[in-house]
């Protein structure tokens, strides 16, 4: 593999990483919307677990490409600072 290919397999795995933190935060979105209809919140407890036990998987994904290079931190980092 090129360097030229090897940038480029970085930055579309960078881009993956930041779409992935924006499906998080549009999830938490929801979560936050729930909120506000405390009656709902006993239907969806299954689901809300479920999204904090994918957050908690997303997170230790993230944290272990951040420790692969400086690129992946830069993305993330870039995307959650906006």
């Amino acid at each position: 593999m090129g360097s030229e290919q090897a940038i480029k397999g970085q930055l579309d795995r960078d881009k993956e990483i930041a779409e992935l933190l924006g499906t998080m935060k549009d999830v938490y979105s929801f979560v936050e919307d729930v909120k506000r209809f405390p009656d709902k919140i006993d239907l969806l407890e299954d689901t809300i677990i479920g999204i904090l036990g994918q957050t908690i998987e997303c997170s230790f994904f993230i944290q272990e490409y951040c420790g692969r290079g400086f690129g992946g931190m830069i993305a993330v980092l870039d995307h959650c600072c906006k």
